[in-house]
């Protein structure tokens, strides 16, 4: 499952860098200008929803003890709730060619929410999990534009997260370790959607993340957390509003505006009659 996972990822990120490709060579566009009246660098604001899905929403699990005796069995309905979700982040563009020509990197803010009901032999039992998490995250971002206003983007990035609530309620225990994710955890995320410039230097970005790999603890191609006794993939969908930071006005030696005392003293020694020298043979 891990080999098909890692190979999927490959065969997307190819493709889209083909596809990329083939509609820059059409209409070769470029979403930040080096020569322009903009920074390569700026801030972005996001914010959406985090949706917790469930893998096996429904499934049937037997426990054994160590002497092979039935500790439990029974059925299994698992649902993920819906959060709130924040961030902020500075970003940065690269040269149009690269491999990754955009990056950012910043905090966030989201609630986990969902549900495990389980029903069977010796009881049945129902917990709920609702947390809040802070991150620090970063993305590495490949960019293709498709014209002057609009492009596709695909990019990998990693979620540094530590739980600051929890309010999990546990139900009546039926023989079943119940577990939580680390209070610090890393997943490593894939992040895919389009993107519109209103007008140079200002994006509107709605995207799609969803977690791939489970860095910290390291659990290779999972990219589920585990609540109770499943396991819930934490999927964001946002819409981020960026901006590049304004170039300064470069203003030249001796050109008009560079020295406004410069017009000044200029403009009181031609007006007068006499000058400084002429002053002098007055006398």
């Amino acid at each position: 499952m891990r080999r098909v996972a890692i190979h999927f990822i490959a065969i997307v990120v190819i493709h889209f860098d083909s596809v990329a490709q083939a509609y820059q060579k059409r209409q070769p566009k470029l979403l930040y200008d080096p020569e322009g009246k903009y920074e390569s660098y700026g801030w972005y604001i996001g914010g959406g929803i985090c949706k917790m899905l469930p893998r096996g929403i429904n499934e049937e699990l037997t426990g054994y003890t160590e002497s092979d005796d039935t500790l439990y069995s029974g059925k299994y309905s698992r649902s993920g709730g819906i959060g709130i979700y924040l961030e902020a982040s500075r970003h940065h563009f690269f040269r149009p060619n690269a491999i990754f020509n955009h990056a950012d990197y910043g905090l966030s803010y989201h609630a986990a929410k969902g549900s495990e009901n389980f029903s069977g032999i010796p009881l049945s039992s129902g917990s709920l999990f609702n947390e809040k998490y802070i991150a620090a995250t970063g993305h590495l971002t490949r960019n293709a534009p498709l014209s002057n206003r609009f492009w596709f983007h695909l990019g990998l990035g990693l979620r540094c997260e530590a739980a600051i609530i929890r309010r999990n309620s546990r139900g009546a225990f039926y023989g079943a370790e119940l577990k939580q994710p680390a209070f610090v955890h890393a997943q490593s995320t894939l992040r895919l959607g389009i993107g519109w410039k209103p007008e140079p230097g200002i994006y509107i970005v709605p995207s799609l993340e969803f977690s791939v790999l489970n860095v910290f603890p390291f659990e290779g191609a999972l990219g589920t957390l585990p609540y109770f006794n499943g396991r819930f993939r934490p999927v964001f969908l946002s819409l981020r509003v960026m901006w590049l930071k304004g170039k300064k006005d470069r203003i030249c030696e001796g050109q008009p505006g560079a020295d406004p005392d410069l017009e000044r003293r200029h403009k009181r020694e031609k007006n007068d009659l006499w000058g400084p020298e002429m002053r002098g043979k007055k006398k």
